[in-house]
């Protein structure tokens, strides 16, 4: 019996709608995570796990600055989608603090690039491909 194996050939060919993709629902996702002490522990980890995947097949290996850079961009653009979403209401005065944004902005880059890394290691190890 042939073994199977999924290839990924949609994604492979289109790496630009692929990396669109995967920012555009990063960003989305930021929207509503926002702001981090609201956000279950459980859900958030899943989100991170979920994104480094998703950014493991959009970027490849080795691209931990770009991407580091990318999710960033996609947070930025997350947080402007929740302000406009909620503007004129009383809650943007109490999330939308310096505290709150600049550690929202500092962590979730940050972590998704490390879970990213992680993965990418954990992935090559574990596929026996260098």
């Amino acid at each position: 019996m042939p073994k199977l194996r999924y290839e990924p050939r949609f994604f492979r060919e289109h790496p630009l709608l692929t990396r669109v993709l995967t920012l555009g629902y990063t960003a989305l996702m930021c929207c509503f995570l926002f702001p981090l002490g609201n956000t279950p522990p459980l859900q958030l980890a899943f989100f991170m796990i979920l994104m480094a995947l998703c950014l493991a097949e959009a970027c490849g290996p080795g691209r931990d600055v770009s991407v580091f850079l990318l999710v960033l961009a996609a947070a930025i653009a997350g947080l402007l989608g929740r302000y406009l979403l909620e503007y004129g209401e009383v809650s943007n005065t109490r999330n939308f603090t310096v505290e709150n944004v600049l550690w929202f902005l500092f962590s979730v880059p940050l972590a998704m690039t490390a879970a990213y890394h992680i993965l990418v290691k954990w992935l090559r190890e574990h596929s026996g491909s260098t």
